[in-house]
């Protein structure tokens, strides 16, 4: 599938696009940029997990990052598909397939 991307404007390493299926831009993230991301909410989670004691807002703080780190990691693996199915190489090592698994044994096969 080849889509047409209309580049709106490169600035400071990110691009803005436009597709013909979506009414508004949306942004390219490099594969490195995007693992970073997602190694910096991880982080922070962690940090946050250590803490006691657990107030209701360090606990709606932690619900509100799982969710961030399962949709950064969720487009990772989306990513890693595609690249493998296009024979393109990771700039990593590391598996998002793997760590969703990890995290939802029961969710979906990646």
């Amino acid at each position: 599938m080849k889509e047409t991307l209309n580049v709106l404007a490169v600035e400071n390493h990110v691009m803005v696009v436009e597709t013909p299926d979506h009414s508004h831009p949306g942004i390219v993230i490099q594969t490195d940029a995007l693992l970073v991301l997602y190694g910096s909410v991880k982080n922070a989670l962690e940090l946050l997990n250590d803490l006691t004691p657990k107030t209701v807002q360090l606990e709606e703080a932690i619900l509100e990052l799982n969710s961030l780190r399962d949709g950064l990691l969720e487009r990772l693996a989306v990513l890693e598909n595609v690249m493998e199915n296009h024979n393109i190489s990771l700039p990593y090592t590391w598996s998002a397939r793997s760590e969703l698994i990890k995290l939802n044994p029961e969710g979906e096969n990646w």
